[in-house]
């Protein structure tokens, strides 16, 4: 049995909702601190990523 099989579908949407606030905050506040370490994320991904599998 799954994780949120065992819960009440109220747990579920509080617990998603609150996912999705974690990691709206997160994208609006690491982009000073962390966008000089990934500046180059997406052109990794599409260019090099297979390289390093």
């Amino acid at each position: 049995m799954s994780y949120f099989e065992s819960k009440f579908p109220e747990f579920i949407i509080k617990y998603l909702t609150n996912s999705i606030k974690l990691s709206k905050w997160f994208e609006e506040n690491s982009k000073e601190v962390l966008g000089q370490y990934t500046e180059d994320v997406e052109y990794f991904l599409r260019e090099k990523h297979k390289e390093h599998l």
